[in-house]
């Protein structure tokens, strides 16, 4: 299995030739950055999915 805080070249590479990539910073391309922020992204999802699971099931009740 693969190193999951190693970034693949070609996607390093892609980044790179980016219209924008010299406006990128050299840190939003190393792996504890990418881990975080997936790991935010997921934590956001899921309470998001929670909120609309709460404010559903309060709905489902006004309506009874």
């Amino acid at each position: 299995m693969t190193d999951p805080t190693k970034v693949d070249a070609q996607i390093i590479d892609v980044i790179n030739q980016l219209p924008i990539a010299d406006q990128l910073p050299i840190a939003a391309t190393s792996p504890q950055v990418i881990l975080s922020s997936g790991a935010g992204k997921a934590y956001q999802s899921v309470a998001r999915s929670a909120a609309i699971a709460v404010q559903d099931a309060g709905d489902t009740l006004r309506k009874i």
